[in-house]
């Protein structure tokens, strides 16, 4: 087999070497992890090699030398390794493996990868390709380095390198921890233990410092790969050294109470085989995760498997944890709130007897000497800087805290006024979402009344459509019974309203908040006509294929074979098949309208915008078919109800010259269709 550093030609041996500085303590295997259970995940692994996941959203990303039409490696005859993705199902298992990106996966070697907890930096290895050493020694074998780069909302961009990457020795394996500060990595530069060695270096501002070797306790003469550093302490890598249980192991170390780490442990089987292990990742609760092994009966060469530990992994000392999670939303349309800063500090008493706050933050403290070792310590409240942790998509955080703690928690958002609070975990008796309501400081109220055809009769239970001229985005809102409703629109747009009611013919307007500097409300009346006799208000907009979201039926009623209906809305980050989660509105519908209606088959058809090749968006619009029918398997649509076809750029609405099409145009021309093959 090729060996696990075999990455881009780093063909390091694998013989076991006289091992220097403290022995590894290596438990009885039978007493070790009876309850942990470990099972090839299939749906990741090919024929080839797939190994090193991480953490990404809702899924995983990984390495993988699967695309065997791809190019190859001149030196070891095989595809180059590239970086997938693949989402979890509603269970939490992988599915269908996709690219990961078109900007970062290139004609040599991506590997092993680390993200902040935001998803908008990733940290990736990388062959050196502009250098070689060129040294007969050596063989003229490519360096690795490490990058990074900022999602810019198509696609990963900005891609350089980091400081401490050097054209003589390699620089690899990035791990994060989950406040993006410490940075953790392998290296055989100069001045190392062995071969490779785990180093740390620390984000100071917007660089990162010096890094250094975390020392005898954790680097042997031997080599120790794939950091993973997990929020309870515990640093986890990969060495070949000596009394293991053959190959390369999985070890672990904790810090101790002087912020410095424990002697290093081998966490047994079954982790651990007499083959080689290495990539180990484990959830925030510490019962389940992700390692890399070539052991037998795999699906390919090095394969990537998925363990269940309920009792967590003997060994771990965790704190008593408990993952938090903050849920930030407008106080009037109780929409999620996106990028909030949530600024989480401990409640302490200091010497004096006066209440302290300290952030929940970790710093390095330099060692004083070349033999003492790096330490990290928790930092002082003036040492508050970036936040804990921003809100997701859907205005969520996940933070870990102690349940022993007590804690004042800082929200803050441009356009929102900021939100203290104090949090006890322990009071938390369910461990219930943390619910966090912001009220806007930069949006025009809109307080609207919907009328019966004078004005004298309140509208109880109208529909009011608005749309965001601009981005599109719609809101679905509700008149109360006295015909009244109230919404605050964010400045600088444009915006259509519409309401409307069975019976009723629709009544429209416009507002814009373009002119709008401050705070302000506006009154809007929406006045409903009865329809004429025979003519319900809202069946001319009913009956047509809706094509903007789920704020409308996707299908006209009853629900019958040849309908279609098109996915508006639904996008892709750029020349991947990775699903924008903010665009699954029509989505999410088709697969509930599927789940209500179980007989119910579809094809879908996804055709592209002429951007490329002929080849590759053809290949692009089957892989994205690929993860629309992989998103609605996990939404619990069977993959046989949902065809999948790929038209790439043959059929497009728009026959522009590409080279002069707007982007307009373009975006036309990206279109998912839904045909209704069989239904109930």
């Amino acid at each position: 087999m090729r060996l696990l550093y075999l990455l881009a030609g780093l063909c390091l041996s694998m013989s076991l070497m006289g091992q220097r500085g403290r022995r590894a303590e290596l438990r009885a295997a039978e007493s070790l992890n009876a309850s942990v259970e470990v099972m090839n995940a299939q749906r990741l692994n090919s024929k080839t090699s797939e190994f090193a996941p991480a953490y990404y959203g809702r899924g995983l990303v990984f390495v993988s030398a699967r695309h065997m039409a791809g190019p190859k490696d001149p030196a070891t005859k095989l595809p180059f390794y590239d970086l997938y993705y693949s989402a979890f199902d509603a269970n939490g298992n992988p599915l269908r493996p996709v690219n990961f990106s078109l900007n970062l996966n290139s004609d040599t070697h991506e590997g092993p990868v680390a993200f902040d907890n935001n998803t908008n930096k990733i940290y990736f290895t990388r062959s050196n390709i502009d250098h070689t050493t060129g040294k007969a020694e050596d063989g003229g074998r490519v360096r690795l380095k490490i990058y990074e780069a900022t999602f810019g909302g198509l696609d990963w961009e900005d891609i350089r390198e980091l400081p401490f990457n050097g054209d003589d020795y390699s620089t690899l394996h990035p791990a994060l921890s989950s406040d993006g500060r410490l940075l953790f990595f392998a290296s055989d530069r100069e001045g190392g233990n062995g071969g490779f060695d785990i180093y740390l270096s620390i984000r100071d501002g917007n660089g990162w410092s010096e890094p250094y070797n975390l020392g005898n306790k954790v680097n042997s003469s031997d080599d120790e790969l794939f950091p993973f550093y997990h929020d309870s302490g515990t640093l986890f890598f990969a060495s070949n050294r000596k009394n293991g249980y053959g190959g390369a192991d999985i070890f672990m170390m904790e810090r101790n109470e002087e912020n410095g780490w424990k002697d290093p442990v081998n966490i047994g089987k079954p982790f651990n085989s007499a083959d080689n292990d290495f990539g180990l990742i484990l959830n925030p609760e510490g019962n389940a995760g992700f390692f890399t092994s070539n052991r037998p009966g795999g699906k390919g060469d090095d394969d990537i498997y998925a363990f269940f530990a309920p009792d967590g992994i003997q060994g771990i000392t965790f704190p008593d944890l408990l993952t938090t999670t903050f849920e930030v939303y407008n106080i009037n349309s109780r929409a999620p709130i996106s990028n909030a800063a949530i600024q989480i500090y401990e409640l302490a008493t200091g010497a004096d007897g006066q209440e302290e706050l300290l952030p929940l933050q970790w710093q390095l403290e330099a060692p004083d000497t070349e033999d003492d070792e790096p330490a990290v310590a928790q930092g002082s409240g003036s040492a508050l800087s970036a936040p804990n942790e921003l809100t997701n998509r859907e205005g969520k955080a996940y933070i870990l805290l102690d349940v022993n703690k007590s804690y004042r928690i800082s929200i803050s958002r441009r356009g929102y006024r900021t939100i203290e609070q104090d949090y006890r975990p322990r009071e938390n008796t369910y461990n219930r979402p943390v619910e966090i309501p912001m009220d806007r400081n930069d949006c025009m109220t809109v307080d609207g009344f919907v009328t019966y055809n004078n004005g004298n009769r309140p509208a109880g239970g109208a529909t009011i459509l608005i749309t965001n001229r601009q981005t599109n985005r719609m809101k679905t809102l509700s008149s109360d019974m006295s015909g009244k409703f109230t919404d605050c629109l964010e400045n600088g747009y444009d915006y259509h309203i519409l309401a409307e009611q069975v019976g009723y013919l629709p009544y429209e307007t416009e507002i814009s908040t373009k002119n709008n500097r401050s705070s302000y409300s506006k009154g809007v009346i929406l006045k409903l006509a009865a329809a004429p006799e025979g003519q319900d208000g809202n069946q001319a907009r009913s009956s047509t294929p809706a094509t903007t979201g789920n704020e409308q039926p996707l299908f006209p009623l009853p629900i019958r074979p040849g309908q279609e209906a098109v996915l508006s809305g639904l996008a892709f980050s750029y020349g991947s098949a990775i699903i924008d989660l903010e665009s699954t509105a029509a989505l999410e519908q088709l697969a509930r309208l599927m789940l209500q209606y179980p007989k119910m088959e579809v094809d879908i058809t996804v055709h592209t915008d002429c951007q490329g090749t002929r080849d590759y968006n053809l290949r692009l619009s089957q892989e994205r078919g690929l993860a629309i029918q992989a998103y609605l398997a996990g939404k619990g649509v069977a993959e046989g109800r949902v065809k999948t076809i790929g038209k790439g750029e043959s059929q497009r609405l728009i026959d522009c010259p590409c080279e002069s099409c707007s982007a307009e145009e373009q975006r036309q021309n990206r279109r998912v269709e839904v045909f209704i093959t069989r239904a109930n």
